[in-house]
């Protein structure tokens, strides 16, 4: 079946992600706010909720694009356990490789 630009195929119905519950948002803000490093913060931040591209932030905080991608990655780890501990993530949830 062709793909649409959507990146579903056509025909097919298109089912919206679920959206985060307003508590599931707070914990979010909550855990970026206490478990990540000012750094990790800055990087978080601006990557996710300000669509800084990854080269600008790179310039921005004098530094490689591997050292932004681990940081990225260490920030989400810890997020993921922050949000597990506090009961709104699984533990037997899937993790996306």
């Amino acid at each position: 079946m062709p793909r649409t630009g959507t990146g579903c195929r056509a025909g097919s119905a298109s089912i919206p992600p679920p959206r985060p519950s307003g508590e599931l948002l707070a914990a979010l803000r909550r855990a970026v706010d206490t478990e990540l490093t000012p750094r990790q913060r800055q990087a978080f931040v601006a990557i996710v909720q300000n669509d800084v591209p990854l080269d600008a932030l790179v310039i921005e905080l004098s530094s490689s694009r591997n050292a932004i991608y681990k940081m990225l990655f260490d920030a989400r780890r810890k997020l993921r356990a922050a949000l597990t501990a506090a009961g709104h993530l699984g533990h037997d949830l899937p993790r996306r490789a």
